[in-house]
């Protein structure tokens, strides 16, 4: 999961409602799996954690690729339309709930959930036994490249089995060969771990120490600390974890050991939560973050976009959420029909290049895919969160990462990118 960085500026409900409006949103945000729908509509369902926050942002991006997809003329000759459930800020119970509303109502495709903790049970007990196309936004835990999904579970950021290695091969480089570890025990904090031990132990490394919390605690960390210091101060320490517990074992460190070892994270904390709340010696923390090609051409079309439509900067993975309305559209026009089955069949292929004369695509370009499709020819949809191209596990097969670095200035901790890395 990746939360808002430097770049990226939080909207609060009040000030995005108009644009919502504008799309067609419900206002009626107690009753958010039946909202007014055009007459004969495709309806994409969405898993949200929340109705307000960066959430809100994601929705905002799916109802921009409906509108554009909808000005073009629609799929297959109908309109696409958006339905919301909630799973109550990323609850696993929540999540199962919202998907099997959304299923039920009869939804072709499913976008979310959000965290990877609520779209493993989802897809398990929901979308994969329906044969439902599920496509998250924000799931990176590499169990969900794990699942026994029948190609129905799909996700637009890429694995934290390749943060995780990319992480080790930083650390290595730097010249670190041993290091602790410290973890949250659920799915995102076990998958970055599990991908950054293996590739540092196979690099030569070896691990100092290591310490897993339960996922609910967000202090309190004296157990862990006594763990992590058993063999003595350890030089490094990794951090799978949020921003909350972050900052929390971090001061927690500080008080009982008076100094913190060089640290490394990853997105969930190199965050401003973390920024705003750490204790002055964490400068120096080094990590890694997922994130958009932004210099690219089909980000800068989606950016304009947004921007243009909603007078704000976008957030985090709100252009993942875009991408994936573009990809279950480009599924339906490339089947011919908008049957659920058809999502599932085709998402691959629209995706990326059958052959060398793939026609390439982007944000803004659905007439034109329209009228490859009509000729024939192969469409390679390149989104505004880059390639996207799916492997065999339906997981984007490259990725780009900020490495960025914690610095005091001026007595304010401030988040500075020293790369930005494409990988492998």
């Amino acid at each position: 999961m990746s939360l808002p960085g430097g770049r990226y500026l939080f909207r609060s409900l009040a000030l995005l409602l108009p644009a919502l409006l504008l799309a067609g949103c419900p206002t009626d945000v107690d009753d958010p799996v039946t909202p007014p729908l055009p007459a004969n509509a495709i309806v994409i369902g969405m898993i949200q954690p929340q109705a307000s926050g960066p959430s809100l942002e994601k929705e905002l991006a799916a109802r921009l690729a409906i509108q554009e997809i909808n000005a073009a003329g629609g799929v297959n000759g109908r309109p696409l339309a958006l339905q919301i459930a909630y799973d109550g800020n990323n609850n696993a119970v929540l999540g199962v709930q919202a998907a099997q509303q959304l299923v039920d109502s009869g939804v072709v495709a499913i976008i979310g959930a959000n965290a990877s903790r609520v779209t493993l049970p989802v897809a398990e007990q929901v979308t994969i036994p329906a044969g439902v196309a599920l496509i998250s936004p924000g799931s990176t835990s590499p169990l969900v490249s794990q699942l026994v999904d029948n190609d129905t579970v799909w996700r637009i950021p890429p694995s934290d089995a390749l943060q995780g290695r990319l992480l080790a091969e930083k650390v290595w480089d730097e010249g670190h060969n041993t290091v602790a570890v410290f973890s949250l025990d659920e799915p995102y904090g076990q998958g970055l771990a599990g991908a950054f031990r293996d590739r540092f132990l196979a690099l030569g490394g070896s691990i100092h120490a290591e310490a897993v919390a339960p996922s609910s605690r967000e202090s309190g960390f004296s157990t862990e600390i006594d763990a992590l210091y058993a063999g003595g101060t350890p030089s490094v320490l990794m951090l799978f974890t949020f921003a909350v517990p972050t900052v929390n074992l971090l001061r927690e460190i500080v008080t009982a050991k008076g100094s913190l070892p060089m640290l490394y994270g990853v997105d969930g904390n190199m965050t401003t939560d973390t920024l705003n709340n750490a204790p002055s010696q964490a400068a120096g923390m080094r990590g890694s973050t997922p994130a958009a090609a932004s210099n690219s051409p089909e980000f800068q079309r989606f950016l304009d976009a947004y921007v243009g439509a909603t007078g704000f900067v976008p957030g985090s993975n709100t252009e993942n959420a875009y991408d994936a309305v573009y990809l279950v559209a480009l599924a339906l026009a490339a089947a011919g029909s908008n049957e659920r089955a058809d999502v599932v069949a085709q998402l691959r292929s629209v995706s990326g290049p059958d052959g060398a004369a793939a026609v390439k695509v982007g944000p803004g370009d659905f007439a034109a895919a329209l009228a490859a499709i009509a000729a024939g020819d192969d469409i390679d949809y390149e989104g505004a969160s880059g390639p996207v191209d799916f492997d065999a596990q339906g997981d984007p097969s490259a990725a780009t990462y900020l490495y960025q670095e914690i610095r005091l200035v001026a007595g304010v901790l401030q988040l500075v990118t020293l790369e930005t890395i494409p990988y492998p």
